[in-house]
């Protein structure tokens, strides 16, 4: 059975330092202990600590590496690929709240890199196009996510679109060979 919870109004009385609901078949007593303990507090609840937890930054590492292995075997394992970097984002994204943003949204952009090329590779454009998207939403100035945005909507068709994205990633690197080689191809693609 899957877990649902229901919304509840809930109201908070500062002067009687109480929580109560319109919902009368609502127990409040654990909350109710909470809300008068933390407001007994003289100091500010701490945050919890910055740290990094380096098992699971080994881990994304590793399922990097299996992901890579597979992407580069010939003949390649697309599906094997997709599988790793899949799991890979899935920890990233899972990262405890505390923990440093950078490293998560570093991890994740990489992981939906790779993860574009493997879609790109077993002919999945859209997938491709959806991983490319979220790369240029966490790291616009990599232009692994245009290209690779580029690549797909090229794929898909959608010829002016990709022009636009792999001129919008020149601008971030005006001297990127992979970029340049990509729009010429398509305009010779555009020409026939």
């Amino acid at each position: 059975m899957a877990d649902t919870f229901n919304e509840i109004p809930l109201e908070i009385n500062e002067e009687k330092k109480l929580v109560t609901s319109s919902d009368p078949s609502t127990d409040l007593t654990n909350l109710n202990s909470l809300y008068r303990h933390m407001s007994a507090l003289t100091i500010p609840v701490p945050p919890p600590p910055n740290q990094i937890h380096p098992a699971r930054s080994t881990h994304i590492q590793r399922l990097k590496d299996s992901g890579n292995a597979a992407f580069k075997a010939s003949p390649p394992d697309y599906a094997s690929a997709h599988k790793f970097y899949t799991i890979a984002l899935s920890m990233a994204l899972d990262r405890a709240p505390w923990e440093h943003h950078n490293i998560a949204r570093e991890e994740m952009a990489i992981m939906y890199a790779n993860r574009a090329a493997a879609n790109l590779g077993a002919e999945r454009w859209p997938e491709a196009l959806a991983d490319s998207c979220a790369v240029i939403e966490l790291k616009k100035p990599w232009t692994k996510g245009h290209f690779r945005k580029g690549k797909a909507l090229e794929e898909m068709g959608r010829w002016k679109e990709a022009r636009e994205a792999y001129a919008f990633g020149l601008q971030f690197e005006p001297e990127s060979e992979e970029l340049k080689n990509a729009l010429k191809e398509l305009e010779k693609k555009e020409k026939k």
